[in-house]
């Protein structure tokens, strides 16, 4: 993030902390690694449930609109940018990125608003209405163009995201999720208790995930048929 002018070093992450998953773990590490480089993080959460709220480090400010829903956070948000103005918003999510632009239209401020994205958006609705697709692609396509920067985790939900908003290249950047930190490398160091790891002489397949259709684990488990079927 460039430097504000005025001093500012304030990042306001707004996000739904709502379960499990590896979004909200993805969020703590940044924002730990944000707070690391001088900068002052916020972590404005429309919904704060789930385990990941309480990993959430204590110099990281929490500030909790109260909300269910990504979408009924709007009017917090609006209040949260008008009295705290920072420098910069990290909106995660395709909701999220919504509700910053509006935040941001309506509070009058001036925050470099930078959306993320983790999924192939089209991949994740394809089979979904056609009506309900349309609706979701003229959102992205009507609101992404007032976001500054859309972050993907990877070059094909870049290239995804081009595709459906028309953004040109130097709007969406590839950055990878800040998985390496500390902590991995003392959790890599530790001995995994189980009969399946210690053995090497057994062949082990490792799926990590959630247990969802997006994750895509029964081409995982076909996959494991076949090479079973070949090498017993």
């Amino acid at each position: 993030m460039q430097r504000d002018p005025s001093g500012n070093r304030k990042i306001a992450v707004f996000i739904s902390f709502s379960g499990q998953g590896g979004v909200e773990r993805m969020v703590n590490n940044l924002a730990r690694g944000l707070t690391g480089c001088g900068y002052e993080v916020d972590m404005v959460m429309a919904r704060a449930t789930g385990e990941h709220v309480e990993g959430i480090a204590p110099e990281i400010h929490q500030v909790r609109l109260g909300t269910r829903h990504t979408l009924t956070g709007l009017p917090g948000l609006v209040r949260y940018l008008v009295r705290n103005r920072p420098a910069a918003i990290l909106a995660v999510k395709d909701r999220a990125i919504k509700v910053a632009v509006m935040a941001r239209w309506f509070s009058g401020s001036k925050a470099v608003l930078v959306g993320r994205l983790g999924t192939t958006v089209s991949a994740a609705i394809e089979g979904r209405g056609r009506i309900r697709r349309w609706a979701w692609y003229w959102g992205m396509r009507t609101f992404y163009r007032h976001v500054d920067r859309i972050v993907a985790v990877s070059h094909g939900v870049a290239e995804d995201v081009r595709a459906i908003t028309g953004l040109p290249e130097s709007q969406v950047a590839v950055v990878r999720n800040p998985v390496v930190t500390p902590d991995l490398h003392d959790l890599a160091g530790q001995k995994v208790d189980h009969p399946w790891v210690g053995d090497r002489d057994v062949p082990l397949i490792l799926g990590v995930g959630r247990l969802t259709h997006q994750k895509d684990f029964a081409t995982l488990i076909r996959a494991f048929s076949i090479v079973s079927s070949q090498r017993p």
